[in-house]
């Protein structure tokens, strides 16, 4: 008779891994990086000057973001490498996003 905790258990291990974690990531940094861009739109600065002040104001939440993705892709098959350089080329692209905005918003009118 097998047990129903082992059926659970093994059902669990097979279930395909869940987005959960990276969705929760992704809203954290997208959300730091509003703030950054809340914060320094008075000051104007260049973009590359934000996107460094921002890389280092969001780096916990970057961090976070790219951990996750990384673990769901190795998950789901792919490889540590592969899925390491899409994490990191995903954590830019929210950051150039966030630099566009930042840049016109801190335009001049």
């Amino acid at each position: 008779m097998i047990s129903i905790t082992l059926v659970t258990v093994l059902a669990l291990a097979a279930a395909p891994a869940s987005p959960g974690a990276s969705v929760q990531a992704r809203k954290a940094y997208s959300m730091c990086l509003q703030k950054v861009i809340k914060a320094k739109t008075a000051d104007k600065m260049s973009s590359d000057a934000f996107a460094a002040e921002a890389k280092s104001s969001c780096a916990t939440e970057e961090a976070a973001l790219v951990k996750s993705l990384v673990d769901y892709d190795v998950a789901t098959g792919s490889k540590r490498a592969e899925a390491e350089e899409n994490a990191k080329l995903q954590a830019a692209d929210y950051l150039a996003g966030a630099s566009d905005t930042y840049a016109t918003y801190a335009a001049p009118n």
